[in-house]
């Protein structure tokens, strides 16, 4: 027998489903927008059932894409008339949230579903902003000459209160950058920069390990193509998760710190016939799978990974032994973060 409940004990939102140890989780899914016939989809990870949500008119240029699972939400934002909109998890109830300034030429978005806000990195200004799930209290928290060079992705830490983006001049490496700075924008460092990273083009957190992924595009050749991953606390210690020639050109990463599973589009930079929507072991190696390939998926721009499954129904978790964990999904990329709770006690 099971219920679901929300909570708000120790400042942490979540959604809880209270079930016996026997309950299945249920299966992860992807979320992608492409731009051929500007298009958002899903897959579930385990049947590879694709359902396609929203396209053209619906959308246009959309360049980023996250999920709310609490609130049973996806965002976008679109380059078209700089726009910031969601819809249900099943494509329905289509709102716009903002549109022109302050959103000017957005890159990355993300959702924050502890804070319950939205967050979306911009070329325009080289700024990174943040304003409320419904698109009130808009806040600029990093901007141009703090933000030296455009952003390209985006992603949070909100256990550690903590948001990373990836940024490039675009003319050379020797600008290419991962930054951190609290989720307020204060506190900003550099964490990673060039000769450590080349090209980044999206970035994601495993808040339980603690770790940032980072995927860096081919560049001028095929061989330069990695996922690659540091401790976001201590040593760094970077290291090459994926090469060439397990991926080619990624250009979108989430990631599972629960099935311990990395996420990511890529294409051959040849033509849309070898788009590809793979995922891999956080091993690496020889652990990888292509979950989706042309025609299914073209000209991919964006993933979010989220635990629930394609309802509008909140995440569900199991609680064995009385132990409850609150699953809560994070972006640009997509991570999934998991918090453990105290046994709950029957009344």
């Amino acid at each position: 027998m099971c219920f679901h409940r929300l909570t708000k004990n120790t400042g942490i939102f979540g959604v809880l489903l209270l079930c016996s140890p026997l309950t299945p989780v249920r299966a992860g899914v992807i979320y992608w927008v492409q731009s051929y016939q500007d298009k958002i989809a899903r897959v579930d990870v385990n049947d590879r059932t694709v359902r396609n949500l929203l396209q053209w008119p619906y959308l246009h240029d959309a360049v980023g894409i996250a999920v709310d699972p609490v609130g049973g939400k996806i965002y976008w934002a679109q380059s078209f008339e700089d726009k910031i909109l969601r819809a249900d998890v099943n494509g329905e109830n289509i709102e716009t949230l903002l549109q022109g300034p302050p959103v000017a030429v957005p890159v990355a978005l993300v959702v924050d579903p502890v804070g319950r806000k939205i967050y979306w990195a911009q070329s325009y200004g080289n700024s990174i902003l943040r304003a409320d799930l419904n698109g009130h209290n808009v806040e600029a928290l990093l901007q141009y000459p703090v933000l030296q060079a455009a952003p390209v992705a985006l992603a949070l830490d909100p256990m550690r209160g903590k948001m990373y983006w990836a940024e490039t001049a675009g003319v050379g490496p020797f600008d290419d950058r991962i930054l951190r700075a609290d989720l307020t924008g204060a506190n900003m460092e550099v964490l990673i920069a060039y000769p450590q990273l080349k090209a980044p083009v999206a970035v994601a957190v495993d808040s339980v390990e603690g770790k940032v992924y980072w995927a860096q595009s081919s560049g001028v050749g095929t061989y330069d193509a990695k996922i690659l991953r540091a401790n976001v606390t201590g040593a760094l210690n970077v290291e090459t998760v994926l090469l060439y020639p397990q991926l080619l050109d990624p250009v979108a990463l989430a990631v599972d710190p629960i099935a311990r599973h990395i996420y990511w589009a890529q294409t051959s930079g040849a033509g849309t016939y070898s788009d590809e929507l793979r995922r891999a072991a956080f091993t690496g190696g020889d652990t990888v799978e292509t979950l989706l390939q042309w025609p299914q998926l073209e000209g991919p721009i964006g993933v979010a990974f989220t635990a629930s499954t394609a309802s509008t129904e909140p995440i569900p978790t199991v609680s064995a032994w009385g132990m409850v964990v609150t699953a809560l999904l994070m972006l640009t990329a997509g991570t999934l973060v998991l918090l453990p709770r105290r046994p709950v006690v029957a009344a």
